[in-house]
C-alpha cells in the first residue's frame, strides 16, 4: 500500500530525475530546486511541509507541498491546510487523487489545528472527491493611457524587503471587508515574493518575469504591486495602497505600459477584492477563474463554497 512520507534528499533526487513537469512548467530538476529552496525560507520552515506518496519499493508516485495558512473568518482566526503544487508521476489522475485523499485522512498529523483543507485545481482538472469549489472571479483589466503615451509623475521604484513592514499593514482594498481572507504578515509576504521569484528564475530563460514595484510617500512605501509576466500576459499577484481608491496602483500600471509604448498591450488579469478598482483601470471582462480553489471543511469550519464570491477575498499570489 502506498505511504505518505516527508520529502527527503532521496525523494528530491527522484523528483529531479522524473519524467514530469512541475509548477509553471519547470523541469523536474528545477522543481526539485524550487522545493528545496522554499523549505529553507523563514516562513517555509514554520508553515511548509513537502510530502510524497511512495510505493512499497519507495518509488515516487506523487508529491505535494503542504502549506499551513492562517486565515480570518468573520474576524476570527482559522487555520487552513493547503495541498499545493501537486505532481503525479506515471498515472497522473490516480496518484494525485491518492495523495490528496491520504493528506485528508492524516491532516491532523501534517497540519495540526487545521479547520479547512484546500487544494488548487488547474484548468480542466477534476475536483477531488469530497471537495467543493469556492467561487473565484478573475477579471481582465484595461489600463487608461495618456494620449501623450507618457508615464505618470509618481515616485515608482523596485520594492525591497525593508518595504514589507510598511506594506503588510496596508488596509485590505475594497469594501465592504470580506468575511474570509488570508492573514498576511511580513514573513508570509516575503515567502510569496520568494516563491514567485523562484518560479521566474528557474523557468526557461526569458519566459517569465516578476515585478515588485512600490510608490513612495514621505520616504516610505505607500503602495505596491506584484506582477508575474509571461508570454504577453500579466497576472497581478497582489497589490495594496494606503489610498483607498487604489490610485497609486493604477499609476504603477500606467508606468509599466508607458515603458514600451510601441508594443502590443498585455492581457492583464487579477483576482480583485470586491468593490476595488483603481480609477485608471476598467474591467474588460469578468468570469470564473480557470484556476479553482477546492475546499473541504473539517470539524465545525464554515462551508466557504456556499458563500458568494464577494464575501471571499484572497490574492492570486497568496495561493497559486
Amino acid at each position: 500500500m502506498p505511504s505518505l512520507v516527508p520529502i527527503d534528499a532521496a525523494v528530491l533526487d527522484q523528483m529531479a530525475a522524473a519524467d514530469a513537469r512541475g509548477q509553471a512548467g519547470l523541469t523536474p530538476r528545477a522543481f526539485a530546486q524550487f522545493t528545496r529552496a522554499l523549505t529553507r525560507t523563514t516562513w517555509g520552515q514554520a508553515h511548509l511541509r513537502p510530502v510524497a506518496l511512495v510505493d512499497e519499493a519507495a518509488q515516487l508516485l506523487a508529491s505535494a507541498l503542504l502549506y499551513r495558512l492562517p486565515a480570518v473568518v468573520d474576524g476570527h482566526p482559522l487555520t487552513i491546510c493547503t495541498v499545493g503544487d501537486v505532481i503525479a508521476y506515471g498515472d497522473t489522475a490516480a496518484h494525485a487523487a491518492s495523495l490528496i485523499a491520504r493528506v485528508t485522512e492524516e491532516v491532523a498529523t501534517w497540519c495540526p489545528g487545521a479547520s479547512i483543507i484546500a487544494t488548487i485545481a488547474a484548468e480542466g482538472a477534476a475536483v477531488p472527491d469530497g471537495f467543493h469549489v469556492v467561487a473565484t472571479t478573475e477579471s481582465t483589466l484595461v489600463v487608461t493611457e495618456s494620449t501623450r503615451r507618457g508615464a505618470p509623475m509618481a515616485p515608482v521604484r523596485s520594492g525591497e524587503h525593508d518595504d514589507l513592514p510598511f506594506l503588510v499593514d496596508v488596509p485590505r482594498l475594497g469594501a465592504p471587508a470580506p468575511r474570509f481572507c488570508i492573514a498576511r504578515d511580513v514573513d508570509f509576504m516575503a515567502f510569496t515574493l520568494t516563491r514567485k521569484r523562484l518560479l521566474a528564475g528557474l523557468a526557461a530563460s526569458g519566459s517569465r518575469q516578476l515585478w515588485f514595484l512600490v510608490v513612495e510617500e514621505g520616504m516610505r512605501a505607500a503602495a505596491y504591486v506584484v506582477i508575474s509576466a509571461t508570454e504577453g500576459r500579466w497576472m497581478i499577484e497582489s497589490c495594496g495602497d494606503r489610498d483607498p481608491t487604489g490610485a497609486r496602483i493604477g499609476a504603477i500600471l500606467q508606468m509599466l505600459i508607458a515603458r514600451e509604448p510601441a508594443e502590443h498591450r498585455p492581457v492583464i488579469s487579477a483576482w480583485l477584492p470586491p468593490g476595488f478598482l483603481p480609477p485608471q483601470v476598467t474591467v474588460a471582462s469578468t468570469g470564473p477563474s480557470p484556476v479553482r480553489l477546492c475546499v473541504r471543511a473539517l470539524a465545525h469550519a464554515p462551508a466557504l463554497d456556499t458563500w458568494p464570491a464577494d464575501e471571499v477575498a484572497y490574492w492570486h499570489g497568496d495561493l497559486v
